[in-house]
């Protein structure tokens, strides 16, 4: 019975929706909303274990690509510490790309240098080519790291919102333990670390491919002033014809943000209007307390060295005297922490 009642809602919804419609939401007749919301879950889990497994492979991998790949002590940090650059910075430009583009094209585009940064330290030869493929995974990852979060929770129904966002966290270890086993693998063949970290290419590539059947962000669709198509993909996410409700929630918080003087639309604008919602974080007292907790929290946990021994934990056990193999499998038991406490 749930799944003719399925079938049903689903057909009568494809004669409702115009050709223009079912394109722009990014739903053809195969996408039913009886795994919509699931496809969203699975897909916005996989952008984020990539983040986890393109941040946790190098620990290991680094050890085997001094093997083949003559580097001093500062290419090697140069290698390390160039995503995390990369990423800081494109964190910072994908807000406006989120907003202005969608959230889909941000996460595609992610994808695809998740794919061309994965094949060209797969095929490096050199420094040169180690960092320019660790510098494009460092902008997939701010760009992913910013989007699918905030993708995963505007297709999501409330009820299942924070578990979806915490899924979405907990497989950031999840990728960092798969990369940790993945060295482990691979400690043996000959160029080990070609295939290690080259393999992040595969999932990237079915990401960028499920990204293209999932449907955009409705709260992105409503403020570009598509409430039709917001309505279609909110009639897949509630399984009901009836989301008039839900879509006036999106209008009410969207006209909520707006200012009686924002006239003006582009970069220009936007970037003024995140400017004053900066300002106001920290000359509304109750908000400046929340963000002084938030932040210090976070600060507190890069400040205790996380980083250093994620990155470096293998090569820190090598030089402590352990054997490269005992190494390399104390650096898997090392990422197997954080999943365990989740």
């Amino acid at each position: 019975e749930e799944e003719r009642r399925c079938e049903e809602g689903a057909a009568r919804m494809e004669r409702s929706m115009t050709t223009a419609t079912r394109l722009s939401t990014g739903y053809g007749r195969s996408m039913k909303r009886c795994n919509a919301v699931t496809r969203v879950i699975i897909f916005g889990c996989l952008g984020m274990a990539l983040f986890g497994y393109d941040t946790g492979i190098v620990s290991g991998a680094m050890v085997l690509v001094k093997k083949d790949i003559a580097l001093d002590t500062e290419q090697v940090e140069m290698v390390v510490s160039v995503t995390l650059l990369c990423s800081a910075v494109s964190t910072v430009f994908g807000i406006p790309a989120n907003s202005l583009l969608g959230r889909k094209p941000v996460i595609m585009s992610a994808a695809v240098l998740y794919i061309a940064g994965s094949m060209i330290i797969a095929f490096a030869e050199g420094y040169g080519s180690l960092v320019a493929g660790r510098a494009l995974l460092g902008v997939a990852i701010g760009f992913a790291s910013g989007t699918v979060p905030m993708y995963s929770a505007e297709l999501s129904p409330p009820e299942l919102r924070g578990m979806v966002v915490t899924l979405n966290d907990l497989n950031i270890v999840f990728g960092q333990l798969i990369a940790a086993l993945v060295n482990v693998l691979f400690k043996h063949v000959e160029g080990g670390w070609r295939w290690s970290m080259g393999l992040a290419a595969a999932p990237a590539a079915l990401l960028l491919v499920g990204f293209m059947f999932l449907p955009e962000s409705p709260r992105w669709l409503a403020m570009q002033d598509r409430r039709a198509d917001a309505e279609a993909v909110l009639q897949l996410v509630y399984d009901r014809q009836d989301v008039s409700e839900q879509l006036q929630e999106i209008l009410a918080a969207i006209q909520k943000e707006k200012e009686p003087l924002d006239r003006h639309s582009g970069l220009g604008a936007l970037l003024a209007r995140g400017a004053r919602k900066i300002v106001a974080i920290w000359t509304k007292p109750e908000v400046r307390r929340a963000a002084v907790l938030g932040i210090g929290l976070m600060a507190m946990n890069q400040l205790s060295g996380i980083n250093t021994v994620m990155y470096y934990s293998t090569t820190i056990l090598l030089e402590a005297g352990f054997s490269r193999d005992a190494s390399i499998w104390l650096g898997g038991v090392c990422c197997a922490g954080p999943p365990a406490r989740a």
